[in-house]
């Protein structure tokens, strides 16, 4: 930057530092009245709904707090003017270095991507796993929605771009996921597969991407039977079939992992950042980022020993480590600002019972059976013998872990050590799903050691012409292991969350009137919400006890039978009443006449019930 242009800058900045911080200490002390006219004057519709009292409330203190720093600022700039402007300088040149050291890494970088080969038949083989990972995949788009996906496409997706990066009452709303379901929703409509989609697609590039970093940190054969592994697994279809965001956070796992051990190798600056972005869009889907980043981090810190010592000094790795760390963390602030200024985001992690931290004890008596559950979860719909080979090749994988291997620090060390310290810190009670991310891993070490025994079979003589065979046959039973399971999931209601959910809503639809309001408990709401407002049925027709509407009569629907997915509220293995529903979730009882309430219609497991209003 010119002499003259930096002059002129170490003028403009400080008064323009001034004028912004002006503007937010009018945010802090203006009435709420005039705030909200000036704000309607500047949207479209001359209405700025969200600007409330409660968000002007929140921003007054962090409003003061900003404009004391940047009147502090200001009035420095203007004192040590000609430091500033030396400052300026310094900066200008650094920020010119900068974009020509990203220009340059960036030419490298995708000079790099396209040097990657795949053979002809290794690329026909890729595109088959893909082609069947597709297959098991979209056998189960179909299957009924659960509550997570309905609570996520009612409270956010629906309710516009604002909502879903402000609004974090429930850990429900994955919120990078949540946006992408909100334009899959805008562009194609409702349909339980077509707000499946991100999920689905993000699945199906885990599959690839397996590929390539079972190829990176070993050979080719590696990343071939890891992606198979992946394609095939019942629990990575299943998942990869739900609208939530764990298959997204498996793919930005493995694609900042792909990123690292090329950073291992290379100094690239726009590697370095894809890595920060990467991982703050992890953050920025599900908060559980930070085992795959802490697995990362630590891995590369442990990779010191393994760098290329022509690209990097101890130091300067060191630093780019730290770097990379603080502007994840900076930039995952920033992602979540508007959610921050909205609410204490933080009483989520006392409150909740998915984030709140256990007491030491309680989390080590907890910890066998969470462990025990969480590898049934992994075994879903895998036979004994899979298992057992599954098995079998871990621990080859880990006797011989410096067999084939490109790198000096193996990822099981680093994730076993990250893992249990995170573990230990935050001691959380949470879902076994969170744990997604890091089936592709375990994929890759399975296939490893799958590699490692073709590697020796290759050894014997008389067989080693036919050793091609053994991986062909792991995944042709896969194959056919994972086939068998997507059908069955798909066509047996008794692997569904709550499989009449639709049927229920489509008998109750005719009897629903103006004058009709639906009760149901909090343990299905969700999934009527959705199912009611598909088939054009409007929310307000659910009762709602924060803003109860008038009424002739209701309709309330019962789980008379047991039901798992709502055990967890009702208790009784999920069996309801319909003076619990309606105590808990209905009008007062007074507003009632109790003496009308009638059976009207019994399907599986609910029973309809009907209640005129009290006269």
């Amino acid at each position: 930057m010119k002499p003259g242009t930096i002059r002129l800058f170490s003028f403009i900045l400080p008064i323009l530092t001034t004028v912004l911080a002006i503007l937010f200490l009018l945010i802090a002390f203006l009435p709420y009245d005039l705030l909200r006219e000036m704000g309607d004057t500047l949207a479209k519709d001359g209405q700025l709904e969200s600007l409330t009292p409660e968000l002007v409330s929140r921003l007054h203190q962090p409003a003061i707090i900003i404009a004391l720093f940047l009147f502090l600022a200001s009035g420095l700039a203007f004192v040590f003017h000609r430091r500033f402007s030396k400052f300026l300088d310094v900066a200008s040149q650094h920020v010119q270095a900068a974009l020509s050291y990203f220009k340059r890494d960036s030419s490298m970088f995708w000079k790099d991507v396209k040097s990657i080969r795949i053979h002809r038949h290794e690329g026909i083989i890729l595109a088959l796993i893909i082609a069947v990972g597709f297959g098991l995949r979209a056998l189960l788009l179909d299957r009924s929605v659960e509550f997570d996906e309905a609570y996520t496409l009612i409270s956010f997706a629906r309710r516009g771009f604002s909502k879903i990066v402000s609004d974090y009452h429930v850990p429900n709303n994955h919120v990078l996921h949540t946006i992408l379901v909100r334009v899959s929703y805008l562009l194609l409509g409702d349909e339980i597969w077509k707000i499946r989609l991100p999920a689905f697609l993000a699945g199906l590039l885990v599959i690839p991407a397996t590929y390539l970093l079972g190829r990176i940190l070993y050979n080719r054969e590696t990343g071939l039977v890891a992606s198979g592994i992946v394609a095939t697994l019942p629990l990575m279809a299943l998942q990869s079939s739900i609208a939530r965001g764990y298959p997204v956070l498996a793919l930005l796992t493995l694609a900042s992992f792909i990123l690292a051990a090329y950073l291992i190798r290379k100094r690239n600056l726009l590697a370095w950042s894809l890595l920060v972005l990467f991982c703050a869009l992890g953050f920025y889907t599900v908060p559980t980022m930070l085992y795959p980043f802490g697995v990362l981090f630590f891995w590369l810190f442990l990779s010191v020993v393994d760098i290329n010592k022509e690209q990097y000094s101890l130091w300067s790795w060191i630093k780019h480590l730290l770097h990379a760390g603080i502007s994840t963390a900076i930039l995952t602030v920033v992602l979540y600002l508007p959610i921050m200024l909205n609410q204490n985001v933080f009483s989520l992690y006392t409150t909740s019972s998915v984030m709140k931290p256990l007491d030491m004890e309680s989390f080590i008596n907890m910890l066998p059976g969470k462990t025990t559950d969480l590898i049934q979860d992994w075994l879903t719909g895998l036979p004994q013998l899979i298992t057992l080979l599954f098995v079998f090749c871990i621990a080859i994988s880990l006797l011989r872990i410096k067999e084939i291997s490109k790198y000096k620090v193996p990822i099981q060390f680093a994730t076993l050590v990250a893992v249990l310290l995170l573990l230990l810190a935050q001691r959380p009670d949470t879902p076994e799903r969170i744990w997604l991310w890091i089936l592709p891993l375990f994929a890759i070490w399975i296939a490893y050691g799958i590699s490692i025994l073709m590697h020796m079979l290759r050894k014997i003589s008389p067989i080693r012409h036919f050793v091609i065979i053994l991986p062909i046959l792991i995944l042709a039973g896969l194959t056919v292991n994972g086939g068998g399971f997507s059908t069955y999931a798909a066509n047996d209601p008794a692997t569904e969350e709550d499989p009449y959910a639709e049927q229920i809503t489509l008998a109750i639809l005719p009897r629903v009137s103006s004058s009709s309001t639906i009760v149901v408990s909090a343990c299905s709401d969700a999934r009527y919400r959705y199912y009611f407002s598909h088939y054009g049925l409007p929310l307000t027709t659910f009762y709602d006890p924060r803003n109860p509407m008038g009424f002739e009569e209701a309709i309330i629907i019962v789980y008379t039978e047991p039901l798992d997915t709502c055990g967890w509220l009702v208790g009784q293995d999920g069996v309801e009443t319909v003076m619990d529903v309606l105590e808990n979730y209905g009008p007062a009882l007074d507003a009632l006449d109790i003496n009308t309430l009638q059976v009207v219609e019994e399907i599986e497991y609910a029973t309809i019930y009907r209640v005129l209003a009290a006269p």
